[in-house]
């Protein structure tokens, strides 16, 4: 008898044209404590048939026994492994109410005399039910063979043990893999993880016969995997090795000879390591590196002179993609240099940078630290304090308690408390100073529902509100739905909704008329703030199935923090961020901001500035940033956006070329842009996300295991 909890991954129910002869028994007991109406099945397919060939065989069920006892009809055909599945279903006036699924079980149907003229000798049948499984053992042990059986005419199974040979000389390397091998390859992902009754898969007739969305699809992920290494050493040479806070004033550089001059208007920057690169990038914002008096040298590990030169021998470029003026200098070799300008001449609003970065960041000993523990994927994030509360001693009419502002949409929750002198409303939320986003307004008898300042119905909850109140909202993480609890002296309400859209501004609690509380306290948590994964971004952020995170949920990654609102743009995002660095610190932060910062002949000014704020803070706090290519659309231009991201030398995820839209007015491959011209369908989604996993394979660090 089996457990239906406890099911084998494999059961052998007999050999082929058996009738009545056999059976097994299970266990429902653990599974009808929770539905004990519940109704069980098995779904059974036979050896060599498909998922359409799949019936329900007869069985009984008794005393919470389910027995299934093999007819001809179940054993009468093929030999091979056929898959069964227990089912128990509670049902209300023939509508489903519940439904569980036990584990797939792999059943075995063995091969049995059908005429005496046909049987095997027992060799034969070795060799044909023959298997064989190998395992590798320490070099220069011995091998080792054994037998398993089971049965006159059932499975043989070879066992071997293969010692560790020397390892081989490294063959020359292959052709990369066609295309016509790749595109299956992809399709049969998609098969895999994108398909089941709640996430419908991926439907290619969307696009038409003549679009080139798959294969350019697929020669985009390629190339993606292929850059992976090369973003990861970008991400840690674009440091700035230049510390504007090290100068040491009233000396120069000696370019001839590598030694230290006195120069009264002079401030130099003594021994950086430059030992990462070939090439270092100097470059500055606002004005020319002209008229600065540079002068610089190049030494040995021994600190030994070996070269130099001026800012007059350096050819100066001016990058309209980033705004900065900028030199490159040859390293040859040389594993530090000293630096000195007239410091008359140069202002800190200029943001210099000497390193491999394009943009400006900050110096830091260390770009990116690195994590010293072992299972660093799944290290915490550095919590400052997972929870902001506000107190008061008493509250009346128009009185309000709120936390930091924050758009976080993944799992949260606002939880207050307070004592009654006298009771009329209160009104508890996550809205903007503009009341946009949710707030639910709790009186003495309903709840009336403002979504975006707008009344959004009314619910009965039946209390009467007296002494004390609790309200916790909490809102689910892969959807939207939320479920609030009030208890009062009067009882106690709960009610769940499939909506929340408090994703702006601040959790908040305000009083209503004739209403006077003591002993009041506002709790805001967090869920996913201890995730190593934190994602800034716009409307792409959502949770339906026309948004990649969808499939971010499905494919099993959920501890993962989404900052994001609809039509937010990077200014509207960065204070967010900023909050949210006060009470945590993840190892990574991806800013997906730029849809609603559009370009025009130049790059958007306010996504440049708080795009570049976000990378200062990310590496003042030890966080790695990533960025991304916003796609193009008919009515959006992301060009010189996507421009600077390529070019500043940090890694980014680039989504414009996974929906076929690098280039400005593009319409995206077929099938993959909505008819709103601006987000993209269910199946560009998924592209979407198949592009961030390619690009940000860390992602799947967080994939939970199937039960």
């Amino acid at each position: 008898m089996y457990d239906i909890d406890k099911l084998p991954q494999f059961i052998d129910i007999g050999f082929t044209g058996e009738h009545k002869f056999r059976d097994i028994q299970i266990d429902m007991s653990a599974w009808l404590e929770d539905m004990p109406n519940g109704v069980p099945s098995i779904v059974y397919i036979r050896p060599g048939e498909t998922q359409n060939d799949a019936y329900i065989p007869t069985t009984t069920f008794s005393n919470n026994i389910l027995t299934w006892q093999f007819t001809q009809t179940d054993v009468g055909g093929i030999e091979g492994n056929g898959v069964m599945q227990v089912w128990l279903e509670e049902t209300e006036n023939t509508t489903l109410v519940k439904r569980g699924k036990s584990t797939v079980v792999t059943v075995r149907v063995n091969g049995a005399i059908t005429d005496p003229g046909d049987t095997d000798p027992p060799a034969r049948t070795m060799l044909l039910n023959l298997e064989a499984e190998a395992e590798t053992l320490a070099a220069g042990s011995s091998a080792t063979a054994e037998w398993e059986h089971e049965g006159y005419y059932g499975d043989y199974k070879l066992k071997l043990g293969i010692p560790k040979g020397d390892k081989g000389d490294k063959g020359d390397q292959g052709d990369p893999a066609p295309e016509e091998l790749i595109t299956p390859a992809v399709d049969a992902y998609l098969a895999e993880n994108f398909s089941n009754p709640s996430n419908p898969p991926l439907d290619r007739s969307l696009a038409s016969s003549s679009s080139a969305a798959p294969a350019d699809m697929v020669g985009s992920l390629k190339s993606a995997f292929n850059e992976f290494e090369s973003n990861i050493s970008k991400s840690v040479k674009s440091k700035n090795i230049y510390n504007e806070a090290s100068a040491i004033s009233g000396y120069y550089i000696d370019n001839t000879t590598g030694e230290v001059q006195t120069g009264g208007s002079y401030s130099y920057f003594d021994y950086m390591d430059c030992s990462e690169y070939s090439t270092l990038i100097l470059s500055r914002s606002i004005d020319t590196l002209a008229g600065i008096n540079i002068r610089y040298a190049f030494y040995d590990a021994n600190k030994n002179y070996l070269s130099g030169g001026t800012g007059g021998g350096l050819t100066v470029t001016y990058d309209s993609d980033v705004l900065r003026y900028y030199a490159t200098i040859a390293t040859n070799g040389a594993k530090y240099i000293r630096l000195s300008y007239n410091t008359n001449e140069v202002l800190t609003n200029r943001r210099m940078c000497l390193g491999g970065s394009l943009i400006y960041v900050p110096y830091v000993s260390n770009l990116i630290p690195k994590r010293t523990d072992d299972n660093d994927h799944i290290v915490s994030s550095v919590l400052k304090n997972k929870q902001a509360t506000a107190t008061a001693a008493s509250m009346g009419a128009n009185d309000s308690l709120s936390v930091f502002a924050n758009n976080v949409s993944t799992a949260n929750e606002i939880t207050f408390y307070a004592k009654i002198t006298s009771f009329n409303r209160i009104d508890i939320g996550h809205v903007n100073a503009s009341d946009k986003g949710i707030r639910l307004a709790i009186g003495n008898s309903k709840i009336t529902y403002f979504v975006n300042g707008n009344n959004n119905g009314q619910v009965d909850h039946g209390l009467t509100i007296k002494d004390y109140i609790y309200v916790r909202i909490a809102v689910n993480n892969s959807n939207n739905d939320y479920k609030i609890t009030i208890i009062t002296n009067g009882g106690k309400y709960e009610r769940t909704d499939n909506y929340w859209s408090g994703w702006y501004g601040s959790p908040v609690v305000t009083v209503g008329s004739s209403t006077s509380l003591t002993e009041c306290k506002l709790v805001y948590n967090i869920d996913t703030l201890n995730s190593n994964y934190w994602i800034f971004g716009d409307s792409y952020l959502g949770k339906g199935n026309v948004r990649w995170p969808y499939y971010m949920f499905a494919d099993g990654i959920k501890n993962v923090l989404l900052n994001a609102w609809p039509g937010a743009s990077a200014q509207d995002i960065y204070p967010a961020f900023s909050n949210l660095i006060q009470k945590g610190n993840p190892q990574y932060a991806l800013w997906f901001l730029g849809m609603n910062n559009a370009d025009t002949t130049d790059l958007n000014v306010y996504w440049q500035i708080n795009t570049e704020n976000f990378i200062i803070n990310c590496i003042a706090n030890g966080i790695e940033p990533v960025l991304a290519t916003i796609p193009n659309t008919p009515t959006q231009n992301n060009t010189k956006k996507n421009a600077y991201v390529k070019k500043c030398g940090l890694r980014y995820v680039d989504f414009a070329s996974a929906v076929g839209a690098s280039s400005a007015n593009s319409s995206w491959y077929d099938g993959m842009l909505d008819s709103d011209e601006v987000h993209p369908t269910a199946y560009g989604a998924q592209a979407l996300y198949l592009r961030l996993i390619a690009d940000f394979p860390e992602l799947l660090n967080m994939k939970e295991l199937p039960a």
